[in-house]
């Protein structure tokens, strides 16, 4: 594991906002294989409540979890 530089952050960025709904569904489930602790915190039970509650918070809940802001003020 090593630290990722500024450039490359914003060009894997870019590449994940290009990913289509299956591709990302893809990505997400070899994350589950690879980090099963790290997916289980980040979607298990709370992402799971909030889609019980509303399907579109849910989504939004996704979307936020994924959201990197790279830039300075």
């Amino acid at each position: 594991m090593r630290v990722l530089s500024e450039s490359e952050i914003n060009r894997i960025i870019q590449e994940g906002k290009k990913l289509s709904e299956d591709e990302g569904t893809a990505v997400l489930d070899q994350f589950e294989q690879e980090q099963p602790e790290i997916y289980q915190a980040i979607f298990g039970p709370l992402s799971d409540a909030i889609a019980e509650d509303s399907l579109d918070m849910s989504y939004l809940f996704l979307d936020l979890c994924f959201y990197i802001h790279v830039g300075r003020p």
